[in-house]
């Protein structure tokens, strides 16, 4: 009889790491397994219905078994976790047995997840808004002639860096926890001294306890090396001095990368197409899976012919850090790599939009 009735509801059926259309039923007491129905108030489960029949009116997002560690603490079985818009199933809450068990149950989604769920909805549409996007075009050039991201400093060190480039490499360093950070591209050590800061705040909340940041570059001038080794963090930084694409220090970051369970990678040197591109080809690979390559400058391929003249710089459009990531992309980054938008539509200033690239194989 109850394999019956879970059969109908679905919840054996459901095949591991697959989408699947609406199909399970989420009880919390055997008798309501058994009926198929049970009413809910809007408050106590977090959906949209009122009601919950013998399927659920919603779409999963996510189906996976998850490992017996995590399953039903008294059959010890692997259970299901099942993931959707609005509401969430409490980790391991549904297997058979738990059905059985009747403590299988459907909690509301919190107040921080339907934040984010809201903020997701709204960023999707900004980025979207070619409108929006027009006038920060607009407004970050003009920002650029008055030398805007030249004006910042990470702990008593120039960053140059829009503050919201700065915002979301916190969020990722945050959420990926990395234990080697890779920079190609010193100046004066702002963006290493902000790598070493946010990993010694993730040391300090359980992080990896010797996580740190590599910068390399062509020429570390003499009164940013000594600020920086002077610095309260520089316990967490190392620097070698030499170009980023040549090979023996290629080798000598590829050592350290080999060691490290999470890499997270940041070009910022050099930002020829030339340059960029095998950079790309170098530090790429080093990448775990799931974190990001950060291309800054990519906004090089937006700007005008006309203020870039003005710059006295090589770089212009076609022969830029953006061109550089359209032509990784479409040769070995293919299939390994995509551009994050949902960090650039957050953003919408930045100096790397289509440049947060996440690696996905």
């Amino acid at each position: 009889m109850l394999t019956t009735s879970l059969m109908r509801s679905g919840v054996q059926s459901i095949p591991a790491r697959r989408r699947v259309p609406s199909t399970s039923v989420v009880v919390n007491s055997p008798r309501s397994a058994m009926s198929g129905t049970r009413r809910y108030s809007r408050s106590r489960a977090g959906l949209s219905t009122k009601r919950i029949s013998g399927r659920f009116r919603r779409r999963l997002q996510n189906a996976r078994c998850a490992p017996r560690s995590s399953g039903c603490p008294r059959c010890s079985v692997g259970v299901l976790r099942l993931l959707w818009t609005r509401a969430s199933v409490e980790p391991g809450m549904l297997c058979a047995r738990r059905v059985r068990h009747g403590t299988a149950r459907v909690v509301p989604m919190g107040e921080y997840e339907r934040f984010r769920a809201e903020c997701d909805e709204e960023v999707a549409a900004q980025g979207a808004d070619d409108e929006f996007s027009e006038r920060t075009r607009a407004w970050t050039e003009r920002a650029m002639e008055h030398r805007y991201n030249y004006h910042f400093e990470w702990l008593g060190r120039p960053i140059i860096q829009f503050p919201h480039d700065v915002v979301a490499v916190q969020e990722i360093v945050w959420a990926l926890q990395p234990d080697l950070i890779i920079e190609t591209g010193i100046a004066h050590g702002g963006s290493l001294v902000l790598s070493a800061s946010l990993l010694e705040l993730n040391a300090s909340c359980g992080g990896p306890p010797d996580a740190h940041v590599v910068g390399v570059d062509i020429d570390i001038r003499e009164h940013n090396r000594s600020a920086i080794q002077n610095h309260p963090l520089a316990r967490r930084i190392r620097m070698i001095e030499g170009s980023s694409t040549d090979l023996t220090v290629a080798a000598q970051i590829a050592e350290m990368a080999s060691a490290a369970d999470s890499v997270l990678v940041c070009l910022d040197s050099n930002h020829t197409h030339a340059h960029v591109l095998n950079e790309l080809e170098i530090y790429a690979p080093m990448v775990s899976i799931g974190s990001h390559c950060i291309v800054f400058d990519t906004l090089i391929e937006e700007l005008s012919e006309e203020f870039l003249a003005s710059t006295d710089r090589p770089w212009r459009p076609g022969d830029s850090p953006g061109s550089a990531v359209d032509a990784f992309l479409a040769g070995s980054g293919a299939g390994r790599y995509v551009v994050d938008r949902s960090v650039t539509d957050r953003l919408m200033v930045t100096s790397a939009p289509g440049g947060y690239l996440r690696r996905i194989a």
